[in-house]
């Protein structure tokens, strides 16, 4: 499963405004609302914020990918969020976080957001591609870079 084809350019905000979890999680949520993906916010925001209750999703190296299960989508709907200054995401090496992934997937699908987590883990782990993500200035061109690694 490539990213890139469960991403929208209107599901990426390159410059989150929230600085903690709760904040980037509802800020990435009402992007998905936004751009017509999703409709249910105050669901979404429960279940994501849920999961995070059980264990931070800070996985480290700068990465958080907070996601949750929800029936109010029929597929692993997708937001991607960037902060180069950093946000407090309780990751598990304490250091800031500067790309958040935020996933949603229906809650008798298991297997599409596990494979989503491994591709961008992948991705993410190497290091030119990491600091070239969080440097980027609009939706389209992470996007682009995204398509262009996983290509």
């Amino acid at each position: 499963m490539s990213l890139h084809q469960i991403l929208d350019v209107n599901s990426i905000k390159v410059d989150l405004e929230g600085m903690e979890t709760e904040e980037v999680v509802a800020e990435l949520v009402e992007l998905l609302v936004q751009c017509g993906k999703l409709e249910d916010r105050d669901d979404a925001i429960e279940r994501v914020l849920e999961r995070e209750a059980k264990g931070p999703t800070g996985i480290g190296d700068g990465l958080a990918v907070p996601h949750g299960k929800t029936d109010k989508v029929d597929q692993l709907t997708v937001a991607l969020g960037i902060s180069e200054e950093g946000v407090d995401f309780e990751a598990i090496d304490h250091k800031p976080v500067h790309v958040v992934l935020l996933m949603l997937a229906p809650a008798d699908q298991p297997g599409p957001h596990v494979l989503a987590l491994k591709e961008a883990s992948m991705l993410m782990s190497m290091p030119q591609f990491f600091d070239r993500l969080i440097h980027c200035r609009t939706p389209q061109e992470a996007y682009d870079l995204i398509k262009a690694e996983e290509d």
